[in-house]
């Protein structure tokens, strides 16, 4: 799939679990943040928070501890894209 290819390419490495992966990470401006959060998620996440574009396949959940960039971050949510039903990639919101 394209997007696992780009993240192989382009990637930065980062462990979930201790599991090693690949993802693209950016800052989440706080007004993109309430789009990903509820209302009591976004007020208790710490700041900055983080986006990140994942493979399918990545072992991510809710609450999972992430290491990158010398940062521990804690996993607030895991949004799968589709394409015609298939998921194709995920969206990792964190914050440390």
């Amino acid at each position: 799939n394209r997007i696992t290819a780009v993240l192989k390419k382009y990637g930065e490495s980062f462990t979930v679990g201790g599991t090693p992966a690949k993802g693209i990470f950016r800052p989440l401006p706080l007004e993109k943040a309430k789009t990903y959060l509820t209302d009591t998620e976004f007020s208790a996440a710490a700041r900055p928070m983080w986006l990140a574009y994942v493979s399918y396949d990545d072992p991510s959940t809710v609450a999972a501890s992430i290491s990158w960039n010398s940062l521990t971050l804690a996993v607030k949510r895991v949004v799968e894209l589709r394409v015609q039903g298939t998921v194709v990639g995920k969206i990792i919101v964190a914050a440390s």
